[in-house]
């Protein structure tokens, strides 16, 4: 590969990562949105391939005052199914759907133990325990599971398992609240800062590149 691809191709890695760390900034406020890591990665081939990983953590819980808002403590996520298909999602806003289900903010819907979760139009009340109640009776009991790697998704708080996914059989949860983002802004603005330096440079090589290239083709006319 000669040089200009070579810069090229480190300037198109250089964005992605950037494209990153502005997806991680423009959700710093989102529940239970998993800060998303770019690097690269040499292969064995020698080539360079950048990978985007999203590895599980805590982060902070914020009270909210809402009864169906639930923050996951410790480990773990809630599952949510959407046009048939399972998600995770620590982002714990829920309502209570025209058809009775308990429902995810993104329109998915929760699920517990046993399926779906059925309010027969009551707003439940959920304990810590995770037991979701109707007028004093349990109808359900919320679901959490844990997994190492997690894939986004085109909503921001809803995640596909990349790897196992085991079930949490001691679950605490915090009712009226949510838990927050797991992005550091400042880590994030660091980082961007840092890709705009490299970005500049490479640009800078390039020019340097395309000088000598001209000043070599001049030499020739000359000759």
């Amino acid at each position: 590969m000669d040089p200009i691809n070579l810069i090229d191709a480190s300037i198109n890695r250089e964005l992605q990562m950037l494209s990153t760390v502005s997806q991680n900034i423009a959700n710093v406020n989102t529940p239970g949105y998993q800060s998303v890591q770019t690097f690269n990665q040499v292969l064995e081939s020698g080539t360079v391939e950048t990978v985007t990983h999203i590895a599980p953590s805590k982060s902070a819980i914020n009270d909210t005052n809402r009864p169906l808002d639930v923050a996951i403590v410790g480990e773990g996520y809630f599952i949510v199914e959407l046009n048939n298909e399972f998600f995770l999602t620590k982002n714990g806003r829920f309502h209570v759907g025209p058809d009775g289900y308990l429902t995810h903010s993104s329109g998915a819907k929760l699920v517990g133990e046993n399926g779906k979760i059925d309010t027969y139009g009551e707003v439940p009340s959920i304990n810590t325990n995770g037991d979701v109640s109707v007028n004093g009776s349990k109808i359900a009991q919320l679901a959490l599971v844990k997994t190492d790697n997690l894939a986004r998704t085109e909503v921001a708080s809803l995640y596909r398992a990349s790897s196992a996914v085991t079930a949490i059989e001691v679950r605490t949860v915090k009712p009226s609240a949510l838990n927050a983002s797991s992005v550091v802004s400042s880590d994030e603005m660091t980082q961007m800062m840092s890709i705009n330096r490299n970005i500049q440079s490479l640009q800078k090589v390039v020019h340097a590149y395309d000088q000598m290239l001209n000043s070599g083709i001049n030499e020739m006319g000359r000759k």
